[in-house]
């Protein structure tokens, strides 16, 4: 017998081509042609055999492939990475997230216990409360919140706020909706001076939950030596009128500082308190505040770890804001002293009176194991920070270039994830042999990947710290499914990576910046498709191809439309945003979202 090669084994043979050498070789034994005619009883045991050789091949050719990392596929590469590089296929992940239950009138009590509810969204994703602890909704309590989960796995069930809407299963006395967990409007205040000078004055009180308003107004009877009485004062006017404001002061701690508050009960984005009168001023409080969800995150910039003294005396830290597209312009912070650890120099951010907006604090500085966070104390999409160049990013090592960091807003805790891909894995594998050059590209990419399953998203710049230029420096920035990483996991990577690279080489970590791109326009659509789940299609397609995006990669507006006409029942789309492609920086990943100001129009035809 000719020994075969991996070219014969990796060469599926047919039933047809079996069948044609098996009459073949019979044919050379004497056997006659007439023997392998249609209805033939020898035809038919060919026919038998050659079939099952045919599913014996495929197995040859799986198993000629599995030895070979280049051609093993599925299982075969799984076991083929496991034993021969150490290396794990990434597992799928369950979105998870929360879920707001609301008792409708006239319905309950309900105890809602893990597993009663099955609920879903308009485009097939379902989802089973996986609450630890019963959730009891009452005519009195009406309203709570749930964690649910995935019935499948994959990122595909990662879909948009205000999309989980339906129950399938359970109480059919419930509202369901996953807005997240709402934060209340709060309006805190600057530092006081005391005594609050309030005697005679007035406080005006008003709330909204969405078209609903409320208002009171009070007068001081005396002025307060304390917050704390200014509190109690405050709260007991407030109970003495016969109105049912939501709203209450407490004093809440900004930085080292305490200062005064007032705060809806009422919570998430629809929820909003403004405050009047001539009292306000004399209670430090600004005007308006508006509700946010807890599970937002604010926006954040990081500096490289570096080690003091900083010598910073007389340089400037330059901030500026955005809210829902309103810029406030840049604000500067002096420094008045130089510091041995980043810990006081955030200190000395926290204690100054700066980087405000309407008299309301925006910044908290911090120390994460010898790198200064800046984030904003408002959370959410709607939040931006833009760090404005200056002499003192150099000695602190943030970012020497204009970043704006956005906040990111959702209903997830847990970001659903698809089974690493076979392409991923073999990328991993080949990419494992540059950790025996220790200074490598992929030295540092597998790194990355090894310290957290988190690290979805990565680039490696070598000679680059931070965006500035420096022989031997090495700078990684990684990013989620849907943005950017949480500080907590660039510490991780940073302590990860540090022990393994070369003597005399600088590392930077960083979360990547997200580039917001908002989509708007008119998309045509079949009347037979006109229905809410033609329409949560096209903003999941969106969805999967915002997650699709690398680091650096431009979003293009042509593939956004795209999406939209993948739908079926889509005839056309015309965007009216973005008006072009959007070119994202080294550090940036664009993140694709509806405008909510300005959402798709789909006309009908």
């Amino acid at each position: 017998m000719a020994q075969l090669t991996l070219q014969d084994l990796l060469a599926v043979k047919t039933k047809q081509e079996l069948f044609t050498e098996f009459v073949a070789l019979l044919s050379a034994a004497g056997f006659k042609g007439t023997d392998f005619t249609t209805f033939a009883i020898d035809r038919a045991n060919l026919e038998i055999e050659s079939d099952a050789l045919e599913d014996l091949w495929v197995v040859v050719q799986d198993i000629a492939k599995g030895m070979h990392l280049d051609t093993a596929i599925k299982g075969w590469l799984t076991l083929k990475a496991k034993s021969d590089y150490q290396i794990d296929r990434v597992e799928s992940e369950y979105t998870k997230g929360l879920e707001k239950l609301t008792l409708l009138p006239g319905a309950g009590p309900y105890t809602i216990t893990a597993g009663d509810l099955l609920l879903s969204d308009s485009a097939g994703h379902f989802y089973r409360n996986t609450n630890a602890t019963p959730v009891v909704l009452t005519t009195a309590s009406p309203e709570s919140f749930v964690e649910i989960t995935a019935t499948t796995p994959g990122a595909g069930s990662n879909v948009a706020t205000n999309t989980i809407t339906t129950v399938n299963e359970g109480s059919t006395g419930i509202q369901v909706n996953n807005i997240g967990i709402g934060a209340p409007a709060t309006i805190v205040g600057t530092l006081p001076t005391l005594p609050l000078a309030t005697n005679g004055k007035v406080l005006g009180i008003i709330t909204n939950q969405g078209l609903v308003q409320q208002s009171i107004s009070i007068t001081f009877p005396s002025d307060y030596a304390t917050l704390a009485a200014a509190v109690a004062g405050i709260n007991g006017l407030i109970a003495g009128v016969q109105s049912p404001v939501r709203s209450f002061a407490k004093i809440v701690t900004v930085g080292p500082d305490q200062v005064l508050a007032m705060e809806t009960t009422d919570t998430g984005g629809t929820v909003s308190i403004q405050l009047t009168g001539n009292a306000r001023p004399e209670l430090y409080l600004s005007s308006v505040a508006t509700g946010f969800y807890l599970n937002d995150t604010p926006a954040s910039i990081s500096s490289a770890y570096q080690s003091g003294p900083f010598n910073i005396l007389g340089q400037t830290l330059v901030l500026s804001f955005t809210e829902s597209g309103t810029n406030y312009g840049n604000q500067s912070l002096a420094f008045t002293n130089n510091y041995n650890t980043i810990a006081a120099v955030a200190d000395f951010i926290n204690a100054s009176p700066v980087f405000t907006v309407n008299g309301v604090r925006w910044v908290t500085a911090s120390d994460q194991g010898g790198r200064l966070i800046l984030e904003t104390i408002k959370q959410g999409g709607a939040i931006a920070m833009t760090i404005v160049p200056s002499t003192v990013n150099i000695t602190l090592g943030l970012p020497l270039t204009t970043q704006t960091s956005v906040g990111k807003s959702g209903w997830l805790t847990q970001e659903g994830r698809d089974e690493e891909d076979d392409e991923s894995l073999r990328l991993r594998c080949k990419s494992k042999w540059g950790i025996l050059g220790a200074g490598t590209r992929d030295a540092f990419l597998t790194w990355t990947k090894e310290a957290t399953i988190k690290a979805q998203k990565v680039v490696v710049y070598a000679n680059l710290f931070n965006g500035v230029a420096k022989p031997g420096a090495v700078s990684i920035y990684v990013g989620a499914l849907t943005g950017g990483i949480d500080n907590a996991t660039v510490t991780e990577i940073y302590n990860y990576i540090l022990p393994k690279m070369p003597i005399m080489s600088d590392l930077y970590v960083s979360s990547v910046n997200t580039r917001p791109v908002v989509y708007s326009g008119v998309v045509t659509i079949e009347s037979a498709f006109n229905n809410a789940g033609t329409r949560a299609a096209i903003r999941n397609n969106i969805a999967l191809y915002s997650q699709s995006l690398q680091i650096k990669e431009t979003v293009y507006k042509r593939k956004i439309e795209r999406q939209i006409l993948l739908v079926p029942g889509v005839v056309d789309v015309v965007l009216a945003t973005p008006t072009a492609n959007t070119t994202v920086a080294l550090n940036e990943v664009g993140v694709i979202t509806e405008d909510l100001i300005n959402p798709l129009i789909f006309r009908v035809v």
